[in-house]
């Protein structure tokens, strides 16, 4: 998008942590582009107060955050939207040239915040009803995709009520580790971005994940995994049960570690290796 109006393209990003020893906050980039190609090196945004804009840092939602540049209130130039990690969103006021006002306000569905199902809300504002007002679709740590349909009357600023599910889990479990035979479709901290892909008229998704993922070791066959992968899960979930009926602090202590060194374990069932897949939804 062109940030700042002066007809280049910019890439804005955000990010899960500054690690400058300020307050524990997603900061959001910007590599400005350059004339003739290419872009500068990436700097903080900043509110027109000089500070680096961000969520305020006592609320859950300031980490992990992703922006989306979007004419929110239809003045002319660019405000953010941004989804933080528990999956609320928030807005940031343009004010022109990529100048932002300091402080965000959360975007409610009503008398409640707005808030993507799974956590990690990553937004995207498109018209997906086709009913000519701009909707938010976004991805969430549980490998759904979810639809927040903007109800509010022509002229008027965006409201929704809530958001509807369109992809649901397809790929696990909800846990962070999946048998590498049994995905059939997104795994966890999914990305979406809609768009037109084969011409229809119609908006299609594009879906991003991340897995971790295990595979037979040599000589290990499929059932031979699934068997170890199943016991291990029962006696994971035998081991949490126990946790949570301790009463006194040092026997939950020595639970709850117990529990810790036997998740470690699951890594070696199998051949464990990060991934990141890409999945496409044709609208029919």
């Amino acid at each position: 998008m062109d940030l700042n109006g002066d007809g280049i393209h910019d890439i804005l990003t955000g990010s899960y942590a500054r690690m400058d020893g300020g307050p524990w906050q997603g900061l959001f980039y910007v590599f400005w582009g350059k004339k003739g190609g290419g872009f500068a090196q990436s700097v903080p945004l900043e509110g027109t107060d000089g500070e680096v804009l961000a969520i305020a840092h006592e609320n859950g939602d300031a980490i992990c955050t992703r922006p989306f540049a979007v004419d929110w209130d239809k003045d002319g130039d660019l405000d953010l939207i941004v989804g933080g990690s528990e999956g609320g969103l928030y807005l940031f006021t343009g004010e022109g040239q990529g100048r932002f006002a300091p402080g965000s306000k959360q975007i409610m569905a009503g008398a409640k915040p707005l808030v993507v199902p799974g956590k990690h809300a990553d937004p995207q504002m498109v018209d997906w009803d086709g009913d000519g007002d701009l909707d938010i679709l976004s991805g969430s740590n549980n490998a759904g995709i979810h639809w927040a349909e903007n109800v509010a009357e022509d002229g008027d600023l965006p409201a929704f009520k809530g958001f509807n599910t369109l992809i649901s889990l397809k790929g696990g479990d909800k846990t962070s580790t999946y048998l590498a035979h049994k995905i059939k479709g997104p795994t966890m901290t999914t990305r979406v971005w809609a768009s037109d892909r084969n011409g229809d008229g119609k908006l299609d998704l594009t879906v991003g994940d991340y897995a971790r993922i295990l595979k037979p070791k040599p000589g290990q066959t499929t059932e031979d995994l699934d068997e170890a992968y199943a016991a291990w899960t029962t006696r994971q979930a035998e081991m949490l049960r126990e946790v949570r009926m301790k009463e006194g602090k040092e026997e939950k202590r020595a639970a709850y570690d117990a529990y810790k060194a036997h998740k470690k374990i699951q890594d070696d069932l199998g051949l464990m290796s990060r991934i990141g897949r890409v999945w496409v939804y044709i609208q029919q």
